[in-house]
């Protein structure tokens, strides 16, 4: 019976051990936590651990602080001659700024639980959006020869002006957008590579 309570308290100590590791966030990211789907007004830092707000609330997500690449697939638009050009990649880089108001601002506002929506509302859409506006405004020649390089600035302002729009400008900074020349057919390939 001894050796059954032994074993009893050791599993007990493994299954908290985990549970405790298994809430405290990774470095480089900080933990936020919810009770009754609401955001509970406190972050959890990396390396430490309150033993109550796991207990208290439901722990949801670590949320990454540090710079990251945001990219954004197979971005189609239509030229204004109808020619549908897909933008293979488009690479956002921010990052979230490290200051607890900030965080609760931008993950209160734009985040829903689990699923790290907060890059889709504020950096996805609004790429899709501008990508499209700006390719049906131009030719397809002046899409992949002229213009390309004007997309580049269109995105970055586009992108920092919804930041502003939405008072999140501070808590989220863009740093860099980096995109590759839109695919196109090979025949069409083949027209360009002889100009």
């Amino acid at each position: 019976q001894t050796t059954m309570k032994f074993f009893t308290t050791l599993s007990s100590l493994f299954t908290a051990s985990a549970f405790i590791a298994r809430s405290r966030p990774k470095p480089g990211r900080v933990g936020v936590y919810y009770h009754n789907n609401k955001l509970v007004n406190q972050i959890q830092r990396s390396g430490g651990w309150n033993w109550w707000n796991t207990i208290t609330y439901k722990f949801v997500d670590d949320i990454s602080i540090q710079p990251q690449v945001d990219p954004v697939y197979n971005v189609e638009c239509g030229s204004k001659d109808g020619i549908t050009l897909t933008f293979p990649e488009i690479n956002v880089y921010n990052t979230l700024v490290d200051d607890d108001k900030c965080i609760l601002k931008v993950i209160g506002g734009f985040h829903i639980p689990v699923h790290r929506d907060y890059d889709k509302l504020l950096i996805h859409s609004i790429i899709e959006s501008e990508v499209l506006q700006f390719c049906k405004d131009y030719s397809f020649d002046e899409i992949y020869i002229t213009k390309f390089n004007e997309l580049y600035e269109l995105l970055m302002t586009k992108l920092k002006e919804n930041l502003k729009d939405h008072e999140v400008q501070d808590c989220l900074k863009i740093t860099d957008v980096r995109l590759t020349r839109p695919t196109i057919s090979p025949e069409l390939k083949a027209r360009f590579e002889e100009i």
